[in-house]
């Protein structure tokens, strides 16, 4: 075989081998399968039902119905069920109907009664909830809503309590405790009232009055109760009005009979 022909037949094995590598080469691949794409799951139905004590109509009110509507909007799987209770009411009603394994899930409310609440076992724990979530509260507000280390509720409004009076009939209001019962020993007419809800704040303050020490035992009788309560008393052989009910203190007041 001369050099030639050994040259094609060399060039013709490359070429046929180039022709297979390149007819293995444009098989197309098998095809690669992907895994389907997951279903979206529908969130489960929830039927979640609050309580509150706002006046109808009235800022606190609209305010709660603005969030729940927002609420709403962002979890359409939830239906919240709202109910108002009369002030008065809220309270032993959640204590009876929990109590006796119904209720709602959550109710809005004064913390007054949270200490009681926790040891009758009405209300649950929501630390863990809650977890970085409370940056934006004061340590009073979460005091307020902790009991034995533990946080029972979600801090809502501060509130505090004040002194009204009749512009007509006070030209300057007192600023200080002995300008008060300078005021009412001199014929302006006061309502307080008769609740120690109201008054606590003459006790635990000015007159340095503490309820327990560092043990939780009660101290009142070691001084500010005692001295805070025989300053009302002054105030009330002046001639300033104690009553006990708020709808009865009211119309002095609306009828220009009282400051």
């Amino acid at each position: 075989m001369s050099s030639t022909t050994w040259l094609k037949l060399m060039a013709v094995g490359v070429l046929i081998a180039g022709l297979f590598s390149l007819a293995v080469a444009c098989v197309p691949a098998p095809p690669v399968e992907e895994d389907p794409p997951a279903e979206e799951v529908e969130p489960p139905a929830v039927e979640l039902t609050i309580w509150h004590a706002y006046h109808v109509g009235e800022k606190e009110e609209a305010a709660l119905k603005q969030v729940l509507e927002q609420y709403k909007a962002d979890h359409p799987n939830v239906t919240v069920n709202v109910l108002a209770v009369p002030f008065d009411a809220i309270f032993s009603k959640w204590v009876t109907e929990v109590g006796a394994g119904g209720g709602p899930d959550m109710f809005t409310a004064p913390n007054d009664n949270l200490g009681d609440h926790v040891r009758g076992d009405l209300v649950a724990p929501l630390g863990d909830l809650l977890a970085g979530k409370l940056e934006g509260f004061s340590e009073m507000a979460i005091n307020g809503v902790t009991v034995d280390g533990e946080i029972y509720a979600v801090p809502g409004i501060i509130k505090a309590v004040g002194l009204f009076y009749n512009k007509a009939m006070v030209a300057t209001p007192p600023a200080t405790l002995d300008e008060l019962k300078a005021q009412v020993e001199g014929g302006t007419k006061y309502v307080f009232m008769q609740h120690p809800y109201h008054n606590f704040g003459f006790f635990t303050g000015p007159f340095g009055g503490t309820l327990m020490d560092e043990t939780g035992r009660c101290v009142a009788d070691q001084g500010g109760f005692a001295e805070a309560l025989e300053y009302l008393d002054e105030l009330r052989k002046a001639g300033l009005v104690f009553e006990p009910d708020q709808a009865q203190a009211n119309t002095p007041i609306l009828d220009a009979v009282c400051a």
